[in-house]
């Protein structure tokens, strides 16, 4: 029996078809096939490691398992961006998401995999990742790419405001009402609620608001 590996199983780009038997200095083995198409025989113990993630198409590529050939692109600094808030501590998001128990799939703690992933899922530069339940964690079943304006909408931080049946965040009713944004938070704190928050500005009212 092969401890911690079970046919179908992924590493990277490998996937493990069948037990190979083992090698000379009695290293387990399995027959693998890459995401390219290519089949490869690898060790479990590199497999298990992170050492083997491929048929070695990745070095072909001219892209370094540790930079991943993407180090400088706005996907990378995304991701970066998503590991930090779910396992640092010190970043000013992670009480969101790492401090609630959420966390990436297992997967996407590799790179290339996340970002073939992305690519498949119409990412470019001008969107941003998404997640469709805001109590779970980056995974393929739960994430996908929206444009940062939509996301800033769902930001914990946007002030959301119920007004009849109908709810906006406040730069929304700000564009509605004719009301400048930082009139309608000022009223909010002040205490007032519903259509007091919309009323137009008089001109003597002005500099008091300001």
């Amino acid at each position: 029996m092969i401890l911690r590996i079970y046919d179908g199983q992924r590493f990277g780009r490998l996937t493990a078809i069948a037990y190979h038997g083992k090698d000379a200095h009695n290293n387990k083995l399995w027959f693998c096939e890459c995401d390219c198409g290519n089949v490869k025989i690898a060790r479990g113990e590199r497999l298990i490691a992170g050492k083997t993630r491929s048929c070695g198409c990745i070095v072909r590529e001219g892209i370094q398992q540790s930079t991943h050939g993407g180090s400088k692109t706005p996907l990378y600094s995304k991701w970066l961006g998503m590991r930090a808030r779910c396992y640092r501590k010190a970043n000013d998001h992670y009480q969101y998401y790492g401090g609630r128990g959420l966390g990436m799939c297992k997967d996407w703690q590799d790179f290339a995999v996340f970002r073939d992933w992305a690519h498949s899922h119409g990412y470019d530069d001008g969107l941003s990742i998404e997640r469709r339940d805001n109590d779970k964690g980056y995974s393929p079943d739960n994430c996908t790419w929206i444009p940062l304006a939509d996301q800033a909408k769902n930001k914990r931080t946007n002030l959301r405001i119920t007004i009849g049946c109908e709810t906006k965040i406040a730069t929304e009713w700000a564009r509605v009402c004719g009301v400048r944004d930082y009139v309608i938070y000022q009223r909010y704190r002040s205490g007032d609620r519903g259509q007091r928050l919309l009323r137009p500005v008089q001109n003597h009212q002005r500099t008091a608001e300001r």
